[in-house]
């Protein structure tokens, strides 16, 4: 039989390259089949996934989702396009991120889930949140808030009222965002929820106002530096 789902690893995340001829309930069976089989390699690894090769609807990608995550234990962070440059430079950021927390000598709170009805969640260490902040809910923290989803709650980062600090979103859609008490008001709002394509943004405070930028390691490297 065709080998209808093929899984290849790349930095924090999974390549899933599905056939593009196949009919979709096969390929269902296939991915099912496919982590059923590498569960106990895969473990409850927490992974950006990426679907190659074929052309999803919404409801296709949800179905596929759906499959990994009743015949694995791994944890879907989001789903991106792992050849466009923004992705990949968001993880590249992270890698340095991780490594300036430890430098700096701060403990980075880590947040499991997605953060919901109306939460609030106050820490006054770096946190970082392994899915969506909902519309409704509060994230304060007196360092950074790095969100591995949608950022469609608010985030308060910076309490501490130091220079540096930023907000790092898979999806950049906040209710209201503020950093060292400076706001930055956002005109785009969009329905939040995992997206196939991503824009990974970063914000931070400069001269006395929040800029947003895509993702980069310039960006990253100059508010490091800055810090």
């Amino acid at each position: 039989m065709k080998n209808l789902v093929t899984i290849k690893s790349f930095k924090n995340g999974l390549s899933i390259i599905l056939d593009n001829a196949a009919d979709f309930t096969d390929l269902r069976q296939a991915v099912a089949d496919k982590f059923k089989e590498a569960s106990g390699f895969f473990k409850d690894a927490k992974m950006a996934i990426s679907f190659e090769n074929r052309t999803l609807s919404e409801e296709e990608e949800k179905a596929l989702l759906y499959e990994i995550n009743e015949n694995s234990q791994v944890e879907v962070l989001c789903v991106i396009g792992k050849n466009e440059a923004t992705e990949k430079q968001f993880l590249k950021a992270l890698t340095q991120l991780e490594e300036h927390v430890a430098s700096a000598g701060n403990m980075a709170q880590i947040y499991k889930g997605n953060v919901k009805n109306h939460k609030r969640v106050e820490v006054s260490e770096t946190i970082v949140i392994l899915g969506d902040v909902n519309p409704g809910c509060v994230v304060n923290s007196d360092k950074d808030i790095i969100v591995l989803g949608g950022l469609y709650g608010q985030a308060n980062a910076g309490r501490d009222e130091k220079e540096g600090h930023f907000v790092v979103a898979l999806e950049m859609a906040p209710e209201r965002l503020t950093i060292n008490h400076y706001s930055y008001h956002f005109q785009d709002k969009h329905k939040w929820g995992i997206k196939q394509k991503i824009q990974p943004k970063i914000a931070y405070e400069t001269a006395g106002e929040i800029s947003v930028d895509t993702v980069s390691r310039e960006v990253f490297q100059r508010l490091v530096s800055s810090c």
